[in-house]
């Protein structure tokens, strides 16, 4: 995928340039579309990622970070009122830079922030402002084939959770098997994964090299989750009880940093290795060297 894009791609002052492609089925020729952007960038971040962990494609890393370094932004507009929806000109994201601008349906706009992955809470704070006016705007809580990605989208970039819990709810009270299959859809995983990743989500993430937990779950909810996958390949556990988070358990299978949110905001942090041994952590952020599969328990201090 890597190579067709380095062909594909056209240079033109200074930047990338993405031409004769459809956003929406038969809706090319586009230039620059959103959703495509968004997974070229997760083409060459994963092919950036894996040659430095294979010790192979040294010879292409200058052009492929070259790509990656100038590619061209998203187009942005303010959308006009289109008579079904009051809309009242909030600055969103458009479909593409040229040709098609908007869809009534599915979730193409913000496919760049999921699945692509593109945009999260470590991103410009105007990016992430831009990203929730436009799941305010898109409002696709119960599109056909988009509702598989507009959810975890919304939790991504810190749409408000009790929001996204009440659309949820609404979503699988209409759907078949506890809510975890739309009965009509037959595509599969899209059909199947809304109510799963979502509430994955709210509960642990490590999107752009951060583990969070619970920092999307209502803190008046008591929750658990055991041995979730995150990035970063570290299987993590955690208890939220009376709005405070009990312990973290990460099990870090391939012996990478783990850098953690301070599940206890101003105390510090009691890590405890798998060989026994305890040592203490403190700030906002806690940055961990861990080995191939060792286990930690992370606790408050005192």
């Amino acid at each position: 995928a890597a190579a067709f894009w380095v062909d594909y791609l056209r240079l033109e002052e200074g930047r990338y340039v993405l031409y004769d492609h459809a956003v929406h089925e038969g809706s090319g020729p586009n230039v620059n579309g959103t959703a495509a952007l968004g997974l070229i960038r997760m083409t060459f971040k994963l092919a950036l990622d894996m040659a430095d962990l294979l010790s192979v494609d040294a010879e292409l890393k200058e052009k492929r970070q070259h790509i990656l370094d100038h590619l061209s932004g998203y187009a942005t507009w303010n959308i006009p009122d289109m008579g079904k929806r009051k809309l009242n000109g909030e600055k969103v994201f458009r479909l593409a830079e040229e040709g098609k601008d908007w869809n009534g349906n599915n979730t193409l706009g913000i496919q760049h922030i999921f699945p692509a992955g593109q945009i999260g809470l470590e991103s410009d704070p105007e990016l992430l402002k831009l990203s929730r006016d436009m799941i305010k705007v898109m409002a696709s809580w119960n599109d056909f084939n988009g509702t598989n990605s507009f959810y975890p989208a919304a939790v991504r970039v810190g749409y408000d959770p009790q929001e996204i819990l009440r659309y949820l709810e609404s979503w699988a009270g209409q759907k078949t098997a506890n809510g975890m299959k739309h009965g009509k859809n037959a595509h599969g995983m899209e059909s199947c994964t809304p109510s799963i990743v979502t509430i994955n989500l709210l509960l642990c993430t490590a999107h752009q090299d951060v583990l969070r937990v619970f920092h999307a779950w209502p803190k008046n909810l008591d929750a658990a989750f055991e041995n979730l996958r995150t990035e970063g390949a570290f299987l993590v556990s955690s208890r939220l009880t009376n709005g405070m988070v009990e312990y973290v358990e990460i099990t870090s299978e391939r012996g990478r940093t783990c850098t953690i949110d301070n599940p206890w905001p101003g105390q510090q942090v009691a890590v405890t290795r798998g060989d026994g041994r305890t040592e203490t952590a403190s700030g906002e952020r806690v940055r961990l060297e861990t080995q191939i599969n060792e286990k930690l328990r992370l606790v408050p201090q005192g």
